[in-house]
């Protein structure tokens, strides 16, 4: 019955790609039929792989059997990391260890296209005990136990200085991309890591000189103050580095070189004057941040609290009253031309 089943999705592969009713019918609908046909090929393909689904609790060695050889991984020396996987017509199937053992799998079409149902199924009746998470075109399976994310943990506050060699490198996140630029520094068995969005930070850094970053195990209040990754491994993408236990966002502090400051939290960068700590009002909901207060980063009046309403009313920032004055002349400016503010 296998044997039947693989023959008949070779011969479809072979289908799809010949261009039926092309002589008969418009360019416009066979192109149509062969997208559709692609489609369900996609569907049985999958259904025919149901017999490799997600086992949580494998070793990389393991995984390898089901998925074949990684594309892509990172690991630190306690076995906390990530693999990825080109599985079958999935665009990723992407594996989270700890300690040597996965947790976490994830897999995603890529296409928006939703994944059948048998293929669900499957994955749900293979993990009665874990945690089952279905997307528009993905679907994960993880260990049912709270895990700490790099967003949730409560920092103590306290600065810390790491120097060593800065490496600028450039990686794809998500495909279909441009590689973005980030940078890295290794001190001893840590690793930091700034992404491309905080860029302007770093953005006079050189690869293979020395330098010495100040972080505070915190979140800022501020929505515009520059984060860092702090963990133990380079990570594969920053918009999953909330699966590494071992990695927290601590805030930018200072970032200086023998004999100058490069970033200074308690400077503007635009009008590189001293600002303000001041309190400032809670808004709770979603918050659009415009034009005018991108360009001038500290004339926020106002942090994010949240979409829930909390108890807190007001929480300190750094305030530029510069940013403040400019960003309102812009606001006017921009409104006069009848231009969203």
């Amino acid at each position: 019955m296998w044997r039947v089943f693989s023959k008949a999705i070779r011969v479809l592969l072979v289908i799809s790609d010949y261009p039926i009713f092309a002589a008969t019918q418009s360019l416009e609908n066979a192109t149509f039929i062969n997208a559709m046909m692609r489609r369900f090929v996609f569907v049985l393909a999958l259904f025919a792989s149901t017999n490799l689904q997600a086992r949580i609790g494998e070793n990389p060695e393991q995984i390898a059997v089901r998925y074949g050889p990684p594309v892509a991984q990172s690991f630190d020396e306690d076995g906390y990391g990530v693999t990825l996987y080109h599985f079958r017509k999935l665009e990723v199937a992407r594996v989270t260890f700890e300690q040597g053992r996965s947790r976490r799998e994830e897999f995603a079409t890529g296409s928006g296209d939703p994944l059948p149902l048998d293929f669900i199924k499957s994955l749900q009746t293979e993990n009665p005990t874990n945690e089952i998470f279905e997307g528009d075109d993905r679907i994960d399976v993880d260990e049912r136990e709270v895990r700490r994310s790099p967003f949730e943990i409560a920092g103590t506050g306290a600065e810390q200085v790491f120097t060593g060699t800065v490496e600028i490198k450039e990686r794809t996140e998500r495909k279909g991309e441009e590689p973005a630029r980030y940078l890295i520094l290794r001190d001893r068995d840590k690793v930091l890591e700034i992404g491309s969005r905080y860029a302007f930070f770093w953005q006079d850094l050189e690869s293979g000189q020395r330098y010495s970053i100040t972080v505070a195990d915190e979140i800022s209040n501020d929505i515009m103050a520059p984060t860092i990754l702090v963990g133990h491994r380079e990570h594969i993408n920053f918009s999953r580095d909330s699966d590494d236990a071992r990695a927290s966002r601590q805030t930018l502090v200072r970032i200086t070189a023998p004999g100058r400051v490069i970033f200074d939290r308690t400077i503007c960068e635009v009008h590189h004057t001293p600002m303000e700590f001041r309190n400032v009002e809670v808004s709770y909901g979603l918050l659009a941040i415009g034009h005018c207060a991108q360009d001038f980063p500290h004339s926020l009046t106002f942090v994010s609290g949240g979409c829930l309403l909390g108890e807190e009313k007001k929480l300190p920032i750094y305030v530029c009253s510069a940013c403040v004055s400019a960003a309102a002349e812009c606001k006017r400016e921009r409104k006069e031309r009848g231009e969203e503010e």
